[in-house]
């Protein structure tokens, strides 16, 4: 198997993982339920129970760390920041894209999939899991991530090639927020 078919593999068995922890599901799409998913992920007029706990869990961990130099606090921060993030989504079946997209990638991670990235785009307005990146290229350049990098979005329900995302990638700015090697 191609390393490009193993990646994409992984980003669709990620994905369904994702969709069986969303019981409750996404506060930023309107369906009937919609209320149950704003009361627990919140919104831009409220703080939802499971950010609450992100936030408190998060604030317990940093005060926990210790850090060496300032990039291991920023490493050590995104890290925290991710897996806190991936736990109290799952405990709480709710989330949008950055913590579907946390719960992606911690799950991908304990898969032994690497490279992984957790990327957003346009300053936070979306979250999601690059396999495969290759080692080297530029995170805000899609076009130098190489042919067996695959985008995980359980957000959006994609799991693709990032050369078959173009359309995408090319009208957003990518970022950089945390990743592995292994």
């Amino acid at each position: 198997m191609s390393k490009l078919k193993y990646n994409l593999s992984a980003a669709i068995v990620a994905n369904q993982y994702v969709k069986t922890k969303m019981i409750i599901g996404a506060s930023n799409k309107l369906r009937p339920d919609f209320l149950p998913a704003w009361q627990c992920s919140g919104s831009l007029v409220n703080t939802g129970y499971m950010r609450e706990q992100i936030d408190r869990d998060v604030k317990t961990a940093f005060n926990t760390a210790t850090y060496t130099t300032n990039i291991d606090g920023m490493y050590k921060a995104q890290r925290i920041i991710l897996e806190k993030t991936a736990s109290a989504a799952e405990a709480h079946g709710c989330g949008n894209c950055g913590e579907q997209s946390a719960i992606a990638f911690v799950f991908l991670r304990k898969q032994k999939t690497f490279p992984l990235d957790w990327m957003e785009v346009d300053g936070y307005a979306h979250a999601f899991v690059i396999i495969g990146r290759k080692r080297g290229s530029a995170p805000a350049t899609y076009l130098t991530w190489g042919d067996e990098a695959v985008v995980c979005d359980p957000g959006r329900d994609i799991t693709a090639a990032v050369r078959s995302e173009a359309a995408y990638f090319s009208t957003r700015k990518p970022n950089w927020i945390y990743g592995e090697i292994g």
